[in-house]
């Protein structure tokens, strides 16, 4: 029952948020990333909406993120922040086995913007990439599962990439803040 939970809880975010692009390699080398500690605390959605994102102070330069819904149902992540250009990425992995399910686990890149006590957490848009993908606007390592685009490009190729798309806000698309709970 808790796979079916999981697989959910994965599937409303991508709902409201649109399908995030994954890749099979992460972003960042060890020596590519920061710690900001006002990034530790609990956020949530704006008018106190249950759905929370807890970041927790992780093992060198990284985050363990604790994501629960309205349910109370949670998956925890490996989080890895770093600075590409003048922008800073948050590289995200599940934390449990994914062999538990039969699956193959995969990272997640977002656009983080941190502005007092409000986060904004943009995550890389598939549908984008498959359309600068499809017109060769773009040349990046991948491999095509259906309509689903798994990035298999090296870490070093993943930052030029993601150094090209920040500015682009068909890739990062504009989401609403969450908000540091004061509890």
């Amino acid at each position: 029952m808790n796979t079916l939970r999981s697989a959910l809880i994965i599937g409303l975010i991508f709902f409201f948020i649109g399908c995030p692009a994954r890749s099979y390699y992460g972003l960042f080398e060890k020596t590519d990333t920061v710690f900001i500690p006002a990034l530790v605390g609990t956020w949530g959605e704006i008018g106190g909406g249950e759905n929370t994102h807890v970041f927790l102070q992780g093992e060198e330069n990284s985050y363990t993120v604790v994501f629960r819904n309205e349910k109370g149902d949670s998956g925890e992540y490996h989080a890895q922040l770093g600075k590409i250009g003048k922008f800073l990425f948050l590289d995200s992995y599940p934390m449990r086995d994914p062999s538990e399910y039969h699956t193959i686990a995969t990272h997640m890149f977002w656009k983080v913007t941190l502005k007092g006590d409000s986060l904004y957490l943009t995550a890389l848009d598939s549908d984008r990439l498959k359309e600068l993908i499809d017109a060769k606007k773009l040349s990046v390592t991948h491999v095509r599962n259906g309509s689903d685009i798994i990035l298999t490009a090296p870490t070093k190729d993943l930052r030029l990439l993601m150094f090209r798309l920040a500015d682009d806000p068909k890739a990062f698309p504009e989401v609403g803040p969450l908000i540091r709970s004061k509890k």
